[in-house]
């Protein structure tokens, strides 16, 4: 009788675990996938208005700004509301 009891208390145990495991997994998985999405947005909004701006980009800073954090991103749109040049935002020459 004990180990029947101690056998379901283990069970039980166990189940609700699994499920604490998963809720919490499921969480985690669902707030990574907002911030991706969140940053994928603001490079996009940033390449709209940078080409809004200067015209047609470089390949290479098309793919900066897809590979950024939300950290550099955020420091690229200040200096491009700053009135900074292409050249200076990204330290490069624009046309390569």
């Amino acid at each position: 009788m004990l180990q029947t009891r101690v056998q379901e208390w283990v069970e039980r145990w166990k189940a609700e675990a699994r499920a604490e495991g998963l809720a919490e997994g499921k969480a985690e998985g669902k707030a990574e996938g907002k911030a991706e999405g969140e940053t994928e947005g603001k490079a996009n909004m940033l390449l709209r208005q940078l080409k809004r701006r200067f015209g047609a980009l470089s390949s290479q800073i098309e793919l900066s700004v897809r590979v950024a954090d939300r950290d550099q991103l955020d420091e690229w749109s200040e200096q491009l509301i700053d009135g900074k040049p292409l050249s200076e935002i990204f330290n490069c020459d624009p046309l390569h």
